[in-house]
């Protein structure tokens, strides 16, 4: 059986966040960002990171049991 996440629930700082995984072309997008961040395309589960557009993305298990990010509409200072 093949499944697909379409969005995961988040808890941060007590509220509950959704979170949506990142595309393939939004992560070539801010390459060079996470880059200068020492974040990677290839993420660890637990990585946190503020966006250039001011919203955290959040690295968990996503599809294949890999690592994956995922983007919030929670707010941070880049």
């Amino acid at each position: 059986m093949r499944f697909q996440i379409k969005k995961i629930t988040l808890n941060i700082e007590g509220k509950e966040v959704v979170a949506i995984p990142v595309s393939d072309e939004e992560l070539n997008k801010v390459k060079i960002h996470l880059e200068k961040s020492y974040k990677d395309k290839e993420c660890t589960c637990g990585d946190q990171w503020c966006s250039p557009d001011g919203f955290w993305w959040v690295c968990s298990l996503g599809r294949e049991n890999n690592c994956i990010w995922f983007k919030t509409d929670w707010r941070c200072n880049p």
